[in-house]
């Protein structure tokens, strides 16, 4: 698995030991069934804003037809001390 960096175009490897540098904004990329048609494929990314260490915000977005990305889903993580 990769994460790939919006601000830059570096590739994350997320495998251990190999050394990656950390981004505030790591981005997953990924193809799956689309929501209008599931025998279609669809492009998803799914952006991880970090906020400090105890703060992040995740976004989800699909790819339509006409090749623009459209949001549907965010969540807010905090962590309690």
């Amino acid at each position: 698995m990769e994460f790939l960096s919006p601000r830059d175009s570096f590739r994350f490897n997320t495998e251990p030991n190999i050394g990656w540098r950390v981004a505030t904004r790591p981005t997953l990329a990924a193809d799956g069934p689309s929501f209008d048609d599931p025998t279609e494929t669809a492009h998803y990314r799914d952006v991880i804003q970090l906020d400090g260490s105890d703060r992040k915000r995740l976004t989800s977005w699909v790819q339509g037809a006409d090749g623009t990305w459209k949001q549907f889903m965010q969540a807010e993580y905090t962590r309690v001390k």
